[in-house]
């Protein structure tokens, strides 16, 4: 199992489609095609926009982050909060 792998495990896990940052997104099947995923990528979902979206135009819609689940010390870490859990 390589490091995309555990990733996508993961992700299905908290119900997230992919990973993007400030700066861009990817999604399943086309998971990290950057290979470098960084420290700044966080789980997301694709979700709707609206048709002054300056990233998509309302075309599809946006990566964006997943709210994390509560308790959950992995998704807390990937979203910038370590320690807000059981730690």
């Amino acid at each position: 199992m390589d490091v995309q792998e555990i990733v996508w495990e993961h992700l299905k896990r908290v119900g997230a489609t992919g990973l993007c940052n400030e700066s861009c997104g990817c999604e399943a099947p086309d998971l990290m095609p950057c290979d470098d995923c960084t420290r700044t990528c966080v789980p997301a979902v694709r979700r709707k926009c609206g048709p002054d979206c300056e990233e998509c135009g309302g075309d599809g819609g946006c990566m964006t982050p997943l709210e994390p689940r509560e308790g959950d010390p992995a998704n807390d870490r990937l979203h910038g909060r370590e320690g807000s859990a059981s730690e």
